[in-house]
Order: C-alpha cells, then structure tokens, then sequence
C-alpha cells in the first residue's frame, strides 16, 4: 500500500514537472513572438503596426478615411478582447442577423458621424499584433500610446476603455501630456488586485506561479468551445434583471466575439504578465496624477464592482465618477442613455481644446 502510494506520489510529481517545463516553453516561445501585419492579412481582418523606439511593435485599426486632424480617441479594449472587438460584433451581425438588431452599434455610428469622432482601437501588449512586454508597470502603456499618435500624425487625442482595459487607460490619463490629452472615459474599470473582486479574479489570486498558468490555459481552450447556453445559464446566478436579458439576447455574439478574439491567440504569456501587472500598487502611477476623466460604473456589475471605480475617482479631483443603477457589467454597453453621456463627454473635452 506504501509502495502503491508513494509510486503515484513520484508520478504526479513528475508529471506536474513535466507541465511546468511544457508551460515555461510555451510562454518563452510566446514572450519571443514579433508579430506581422501578415498575420491579420492571413485571417482577413484588418491590422497596421507602429514600431515603437525600444524595439516592440503596437498592433492598431484605423478607421474609413481618417484624418489625423480631426477627433481621434484611443480604444484599449478589455479582457479577454482586442484591437478587432468592434470589428467581430459587425461581422457578427453580418453574417447572422439583420440590421438594427443591436441598437447601441447603430447608435455609436451615427453619434460617431455627428460628432466627427474616430476611434483608433489598439491591441494591448503580447496580444494580436502588438508585441509581448516583459516588467515594467500599467504606466508605460502611456509611452506607447504618445508613440502611436506620433507616427499617426495626431496632436491631440482622448483615450477610453472600459472593463479590463480600463487600468491602462487611466494610466494615460496620469502620465501623458495634458496638452496633448484632452481627456479619458473609463467603462466600468478594473481595479488593482488588493480591491475586493468576485468570481475568477478572486480564485487565481490565490494560486501559485504554475496555477496561474494552468489557469490561464484552461481558460484559452475553453473560450475556444463556448456555447451561448453556457454564457446564459452562467448569467443566470447574476440578480440584475438587465445581466439576464442581454446575455439571453446576445449570448451568441458574446460567444462568437470570445472565439474570433485574439487575446489568446500566441499563447498565455500576455494573461500570466498582466496578472502580475494588476498585483503592483497603483499601477506605477501615483494619487492625484489623473487628468480630465469621466468613470462610467454600474452599481450591479458584479465582474468589477463599484468599489473598483471608487478607487479611480479617489485618485484625482478632475475625475468624475457616474453610477447607474439596474445595470450591470455587460448590460451598462447597451444602455443608450449612459452611451449618450460618454459621447457629450467627448464633444465638450475637444470644443474645450477648440477641436
């Protein structure tokens, strides 16, 4: 029996090693990758990369006719998206549904066209087009941004992102230029580590180096086999009513979009670094930094909970913070009323900066 037991305990051992090894090669080979554009031409989908000056390459999507003059704002899509977010909801609704089906898309196009807005989404680092970046804090992506505008030929600009892309765009609204920044929009951010947090969030702080990578590969192969049913019935448990019927409406093109994403698709080393990257205090930035920006949250969004946006607002008197109630993470994005107050903030940052 002791013989029996200690043969299993040197086979799970050595099999546990084995996938430490396995893992440690397949996140070198991912830290490694240099990305091409040749890689979006291959999927069909659009792509441009800007060298940055040490070396990496950040992956973006220009709009129709930009004009580099006009009204630019930044996107840093959030977890677990891309620069091609946007992007795969319209193929989405191409392909499978018809027009109007999603109101808040249509309402984004027409408020875009009025305002003379032009969204410039980015791919954050180690994802889609944009190379893996290694140590260092949330803050540098300000950097990277600046460097985009440049080559873009953009003098002023704002940033928005919501969700898990919400810590980087709040780090640029702290480090860049005000005189180039007219202002930031955050969508129900996500907060460091040390603020309360639910669901998988919680868990994974708890594990060790290799755990989180086994999580983080669980998670790439299960969003690659999402079903719609399985969005819903996971939805189900969520007590805001609006949570329930926009993934019982939608829960086909959230599936869809988690399948096209290309969050993971060199691997897991971009989820393992950002991990460690929400674990620095204060994301490299310091209180009071933040310049102009407007928090959007809901009070029922149980994925990044109010208490994250509070933290945002605590940092600076020139943030904003804006709660609405009966939403929820997913349903806050459909809700034209809240749409509406983003884009009237928009307007008023550019007419200030005579734009």
């Amino acid at each position: 029996m002791l013989t029996a037991a200690k043969t299993i305990a040197a086979t799970t051992t050595a099999g546990l090693a084995g996938f430490v090894v396995w893992v440690q090669r397949g996140l070198a080979a991912h830290r490694a990758l240099v990305p091409t554009v040749a890689m979006a031409r291959a999927r069909n989908v659009p792509g441009e990369q800007v060298n940055l000056p040490d070396g990496r390459k950040l992956g973006y999507c220009l709009p129709d006719n930009f004009d580099p003059s006009g009204r630019v704002v930044v996107y840093i899509h959030g977890t677990p998206e891309c620069r091609l977010a946007d992007f795969n909801v319209r193929q989405y609704i191409t392909e499978h549904k018809h027009p109007g089906w999603y109101p808040a898309i249509d309402y984004g196009v027409k408020r875009n066209k009025e305002l003379g807005v032009q969204y410039v989404p980015i791919d954050r680092w180690g994802v889609g087009l944009s190379s893996f970046k290694g140590g260092g804090t949330i803050a540098d992506i300000g950097a990277d941004v600046v460097a985009l505008c440049d080559h873009l030929g953009v003098d002023k600009f704002m940033v928005s992102g919501g969700s898990g892309g919400g810590p980087y765009t709040a780090a640029c609204a702290a480090v860049i230029d005000p005189a180039r920044l007219v202002g930031t929009n955050l969508l129900v951010p996500k907060g460091p580590h040390q603020l309360k947090e639910q669901g998988y969030s919680a868990v994974i702080r708890s594990l060790p180096d290799w755990g989180v990578s086994l999580f983080f590969l669980l998670q790439k192969y299960a969003f690659q086999r999402l079903t719609a049913e399985q969005l819903i019935n996971a939805k189900q448990k969520d007590p805001t009513c609006a949570e329930k019927e926009v993934m019982k409406e939608r829960g086909d093109l959230f599936a869809h979009t988690l399948r096209k994403s290309n969050y993971f698709q060199h691997g897991i080393a971009a989820a393992v670094e950002e991990h460690r990257l929400l674990d620095e205090e204060n994301f490299g930035f310091r209180r009071c930094d933040m310049g102009r920006t407007l928090i959007q949250a809901a009070e029922g969004d149980h994925n990044t909970p109010l208490e994250h946006a509070e933290w945002y607002a605590s940092l600076s008197e020139h943030v904003e913070l804006r709660a609405y109630a009966g939403v929820g993470h997913f349903s806050i994005w459909e809700n034209l009323d809240v749409l509406e107050e983003s884009y009237q903030f928009i307007d008023a940052c550019f007419q200030e900066h005579g734009m």
